[in-house]
Order: structure tokens, then sequence, then C-alpha cells
């Protein structure tokens, strides 16, 4: 007989912030799961921001802490996750979003004979450098043997993670809550005078400061577009490790007047609904949330080709080479011919797949389907 309580399952990611596309796309799961019958706990390897980890436990979830990652560390955080396992023999489930380190736990929790090994593709490509993709191609070939069920976002981070074997992969859709991204004419404007962004062409992008994001590119793109129109600005939403590089390229291109930096921020529709442009020049990406959060407010995104093809969910997305100055023509060409056209359409259409209230109850189904199929009635692990 089935237990009343709810399954615990043991989420293995790096760190809990808001800056971070997985912890946002496994909380959002979470905040919408039914928790009568599904739990979230995390092992983590950086200090959470307060508020996301109250919000964790007051959802009924679990902390810990594990150290740092590094190679160094390996040995510690096998033998935490090994004692782990060993007192807290309620984890029938183990879900990992870390495929660096699906050697360490998902053998830890071979060993400790957990049924259910979940390995999650998130991205299409291991790193930008030659050295580091060849050391994660080794890596992810060690984590994925000790795993027996595979998940991704898309079918591009399927295939660079599983290769032959994508095909058995759970398609898990980066979902969102489809309220919060409505496009509101009265709020778009209140907003825009807020930033005082009203009388100009706002191109935007939501992303933290890293290479994979290429910020640099953006640069290079506005640097064309303000040689023939000064009402351009770039909305940079977001912070990171090169964000202080970024504005140094900001200013050493004379750019300073032109770009916005706006931080780390919560409110990300906000920010979205004053944009006129969604950029995405992403050198790689699985399957970018925020690209399906730009098309759920009704926005126009230019991406970078490089970004999976999955990620077009409307006709509002167009894919480019990272070509600056054909960047710059394509903006120009819409702003002039397109813009007061696709205003009359802006609006939020049923976006099937990224409905979080649907795709939370998929993911529910495939725990439950999985557990009960690894465990059958084994009183030993129930909650």
């Amino acid at each position: 007989m089935k237990s009343s309580r709810p399954i615990r399952i043991l989420h293995i990611i790096e760190r809990i912030e808001k800056n971070n596309g997985v912890t946002a796309v496994v909380l959002n799961y979470f905040r919408n799961m039914d928790r009568s019958k599904v739990i979230f706990d995390f092992v983590v390897h950086k200090d959470s921001e307060q508020d996301l980890e109250n919000e964790i436990i007051q959802l009924g979830g679990k902390i810990y802490y594990f150290p740092e990652l590094s190679f160094s560390n390996i040995k510690k955080c096998k033998e935490q996750m090994e004692t782990l396992l060993a007192t807290k023999r309620y984890y029938s489930v183990i879900h990992c979003h870390l495929p660096n380190m699906a050697f360490v736990y998902l053998k830890a929790a071979k060993e400790k004979q957990v049924p259910i090994r979940i390995i999650h593709s998130h991205n299409s490509k291991g790193s930008d450098k030659l050295a580091k993709r060849i050391r994660n191609y080794f890596l992810h070939w060690a984590g994925v043997r000790y795993a027996n069920h595979y998940m991704a976002c898309s079918w591009k981070a399927a295939r660079y993670l599983y290769g032959r074997n994508s095909a058995k992969a759970f398609l898990l859709n980066n979902a969102i809550d489809l309220t919060k991204y409505r496009f509101d004419e009265g709020k778009r404007k209140q907003n825009r005078l807020e930033m005082q962004l009203d009388d100009f062409i706002v191109l935007g992008h939501v992303g933290r400061f890293c290479k994979q994001k290429n910020h640099a590119f953006l640069l290079e793109v506005l640097e064309q577009l303000v040689k023939e129109n000064n009402k351009y600005r770039l909305l940079l939403v977001g912070n990171g490790e090169l964000e202080r590089e970024i504005k140094e390229k900001c200013r050493l291109k004379g750019l300073n007047s032109f770009v916005v930096f706006a931080g780390l921020q919560q409110d990300v529709p906000k920010y979205l609904s004053v944009m006129d442009l969604f950029l995405l020049p992403s050198l790689f990406e699985g399957l970018p949330l925020v690209g399906i959060e730009a098309q759920a407010m009704g926005l126009t995104c230019f991406v970078s080709s490089e970004v999976t093809r999955e990620t077009k969910i409307s006709d509002r997305i167009f894919f480019l080479g990272l070509d600056a100055p054909k960047w710059a023509d394509k903006i120009n060409h819409w702003i002039h011919e397109e813009k007061q056209r696709d205003k009359q359409k802006r609006e939020t259409s049923s976006l099937r797949g990224y409905d979080i209230a649907q795709e939370s109850l998929r993911l529910l189904k495939y725990y439950e389907q999985k557990y009960w199929q690894g465990t059958g009635n084994d009183e030993k692990r129930k909650i």
C-alpha cells in the first residue's frame, strides 16, 4: 500500500540564488508541486540567498550544505553524501543537476542502493574552452554510467549529454508561471516612466555576467546602432563575475550614457515589460528560461544561432549568427518596419508545454511512477 506521506526528492545543485537558471527552474517546479505528494530537498555547495532558503524551508524542504565544488573536495563530498544517505534512509530519488559531479553523487547513491538516480542536462555544451570540454566529456561519461534515468531541458541538451541514448531522456520544459508575464500596456508605460526610459528604444537582456552570455557582443551591436540613432538604450539585468569588465568596456567605447546596468532584480517581468526588443547572443544554451519568459511577455527576441531551436515557442523569435553589423541591421529594420505592427498584437498567447501549472503535474506523475516502480512497498525508504 502506498505511503500517505510525501516522497522526498533530493536535488543536487551548485547554489540557490536568483541569478541562476537551474535554481529558477527547480524552484518554479517546487512552488507549484503538490507538496502533499512530493517535497524537494537540496544538496548545495555555496551559501544560499537567505530569502530563497527561508522559502524552501517554509515549503517543507531541507537544505544540506556540502563543500565548495572543486577537485580537492571530491573525497569530502563523497563521504558527506554517503553519510547523508546512510542517516536519511528515506531518499529513494536523487535528482542530480551537476553532470560534472554526477560520478561522485550518483556513484555514492548506487552504492547505498538508492533505486532512482536521475541525471539532468541543462546545457548543450560543456564549455567554451577546448580543455574544459575535453575534461567535461570524461566527467560526464563517468557520471551518466551511475544514473538509471535521464532528464533534459531540450533535445539538444539531451543529445549533448546522452548521445545515442538521448531518446531515453524525459524532456522537462523550463516552464514558468504564465500569469506573471501577461503583457499590460499600462504597466509598461508606468515602468518606462519610472526608469526614465519612456523616450527611448530599449534593447534588453537578462542574464548573469559570464562569458557564455556574451555581453561584449551586445556592446558591439549597440556601438553600431548609436552611430545612426542616439535613442537606443541597452538595459542589462543581472550581475556576475564579468560585470566589472563589461562596465570597463562600456566606458572605453564611450557607451556609458547608452547602457543601463540594472543589477540583479527579482521582478524580472517588470524589466521585460519596458523592453522593445529582447537580445540573447549566448555562445551556447540548453534551453534558456529567460527566452521563454520574454516570449510569454510578448517580446520579439533576437537570439544567437547557437541557442537551441526548441527555444522557439512563438513566432516572435529570430535566430542570427554572431555578426554584430548584421544584428544592428536587423534591429534597425525591425524598429522602422515592424515595431508599430508588432505593438498591435503584443499579448501573451497560450504557450503550450510551458505553463508551470500543467508541467508540474507531468513532473509529479514522473516522480511517482519512478518511485513506485523502483521501491514498490519497501518500508525502509518510506517517509
